[in-house]
Protein backbone atom coordinates (compact mmCIF):
# COMPACT_ATOMS: atom_id res chain seq x y z
CA UNK A 1 0.00 0.00 0.00
CA UNK A 2 1.35 3.39 -0.99
CA UNK A 3 1.35 6.03 1.71
CA UNK A 4 1.07 9.75 1.11
CA UNK A 5 3.75 12.23 2.04
CA UNK A 6 1.30 13.49 4.66
CA UNK A 7 1.24 10.05 6.28
CA UNK A 8 4.99 9.51 5.93
CA UNK A 9 5.89 12.72 7.76
CA UNK A 10 3.56 12.06 10.68
CA UNK A 11 0.19 13.38 9.54
CA UNK A 12 -1.77 15.93 11.51
CA UNK A 13 0.80 16.31 14.30
CA UNK A 14 3.69 17.00 11.91
CA UNK A 15 1.62 19.49 9.93
CA UNK A 16 0.57 21.28 13.13
CA UNK A 17 4.23 21.51 14.24
CA UNK A 18 5.26 22.86 10.83
CA UNK A 19 2.50 25.48 10.78
CA UNK A 20 3.19 26.58 14.35
CA UNK A 21 6.90 26.89 13.59
CA UNK A 22 6.12 28.77 10.37
CA UNK A 23 3.96 31.36 12.09
CA UNK A 24 6.33 31.75 15.04
CA UNK A 25 9.00 32.65 12.48
CA UNK A 26 6.80 34.81 10.24
CA UNK A 27 5.36 36.83 13.13
CA UNK A 28 8.89 37.47 14.44
CA UNK A 29 10.03 38.68 11.00
CA UNK A 30 9.75 42.47 10.84
CA UNK A 31 9.33 42.27 7.06
CA UNK A 32 6.34 39.94 7.24
CA UNK A 33 4.66 40.56 10.59
CA UNK A 34 2.82 43.68 9.35
CA UNK A 35 0.87 41.55 6.87
CA UNK A 36 -0.69 39.71 9.81
CA UNK A 37 -1.68 42.67 12.01
CA UNK A 38 -5.28 42.28 13.05
CA UNK A 39 -5.51 38.76 11.60
CA UNK A 40 -7.39 36.00 13.40
CA UNK A 41 -4.28 33.89 13.98
CA UNK A 42 -6.18 30.85 15.24
CA UNK A 43 -8.28 30.77 12.07
CA UNK A 44 -5.21 31.44 9.95
CA UNK A 45 -3.29 28.56 11.51
CA UNK A 46 -6.30 26.26 11.09
CA UNK A 47 -6.64 27.12 7.41
CA UNK A 48 -2.90 26.79 6.87
CA UNK A 49 -2.95 23.31 8.46
CA UNK A 50 -5.73 22.37 6.03
CA UNK A 51 -3.79 23.75 3.09
CA UNK A 52 -0.57 21.95 4.11
CA UNK A 53 -2.39 18.68 4.72
CA UNK A 54 -4.17 18.78 1.36
CA UNK A 55 -0.98 19.74 -0.50
CA UNK A 56 0.88 16.85 1.15
CA UNK A 57 -1.71 14.29 0.17
CA UNK A 58 -4.15 14.03 3.06
CA UNK A 59 -7.43 12.65 1.84
CA UNK A 60 -9.64 13.49 4.83
CA UNK A 61 -9.20 17.26 4.81
CA UNK A 62 -12.15 19.58 4.44
CA UNK A 63 -10.81 22.52 2.46
CA UNK A 64 -12.80 25.58 3.52
CA UNK A 65 -10.47 28.22 2.16
CA UNK A 66 -11.12 30.67 -0.64
CA UNK A 67 -8.77 30.78 -3.63
CA UNK A 68 -5.39 32.08 -2.44
CA UNK A 69 -5.21 34.70 -5.17
CA UNK A 70 -8.52 36.18 -3.99
CA UNK A 71 -7.52 36.13 -0.33
CA UNK A 72 -4.22 37.92 -0.94
CA UNK A 73 -5.33 40.43 -3.60
CA UNK A 74 -4.79 44.03 -2.58
CA UNK A 75 -2.63 43.25 0.45
CA UNK A 76 0.57 44.69 -1.02
CA UNK A 77 2.39 41.36 -1.08
CA UNK A 78 5.38 41.50 -3.39
CA UNK A 79 7.27 38.54 -4.83
CA UNK A 80 10.10 39.23 -2.37
CA UNK A 81 7.60 38.97 0.52
CA UNK A 82 6.35 35.63 -0.77
CA UNK A 83 9.96 34.47 -1.06
CA UNK A 84 10.64 35.39 2.59
CA UNK A 85 7.49 33.55 3.62
CA UNK A 86 8.61 30.46 1.70
CA UNK A 87 12.01 30.56 3.44
CA UNK A 88 10.21 30.43 6.77
CA UNK A 89 7.98 27.66 5.47
CA UNK A 90 11.01 25.50 4.64
CA UNK A 91 12.50 26.17 8.06
CA UNK A 92 9.15 25.26 9.66
CA UNK A 93 9.13 21.96 7.79
CA UNK A 94 12.71 21.30 8.86
CA UNK A 95 11.79 22.07 12.47
CA UNK A 96 8.90 19.59 12.19
CA UNK A 97 11.50 16.87 11.64
CA UNK A 98 11.25 16.15 7.93
CA UNK A 99 14.27 14.42 6.43
CA UNK A 100 15.98 15.86 3.33
CA UNK A 101 13.86 13.92 0.80
CA UNK A 102 10.61 14.68 2.61
CA UNK A 103 11.61 18.32 2.93
CA UNK A 104 12.33 18.61 -0.80
CA UNK A 105 9.05 16.96 -1.76
CA UNK A 106 6.97 18.97 0.71
CA UNK A 107 8.62 22.28 -0.20
CA UNK A 108 8.04 21.61 -3.89
CA UNK A 109 4.36 20.77 -3.36
CA UNK A 110 3.80 23.79 -1.13
CA UNK A 111 5.65 26.12 -3.50
CA UNK A 112 3.26 25.07 -6.26
CA UNK A 113 0.30 25.93 -4.01
CA UNK A 114 1.96 29.20 -2.97
CA UNK A 115 2.12 30.26 -6.61
CA UNK A 116 -1.64 30.79 -6.31
CA UNK A 117 -0.85 33.74 -4.03
CA UNK A 118 0.84 35.52 -6.92
CA UNK A 119 -2.52 35.57 -8.67
CA UNK A 120 -3.57 38.09 -6.06
CA UNK A 121 -0.47 40.24 -5.85
CA UNK A 122 0.13 41.34 -9.42
CA UNK A 123 -1.45 44.77 -9.05
CA UNK A 124 0.63 45.48 -5.95
CA UNK A 125 4.05 44.40 -6.86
Amino acid sequence: MTTTLYERIGGEQAVARAVDSLYDRVLADERLAPFFEGADLDALRRMQRQLFAAALGATDVVDERRPLGDVHRGRGIRPVDLSHFMEHLVEGLRAAGLDADELDEAATRLAIVAQEVSGGVGEDG
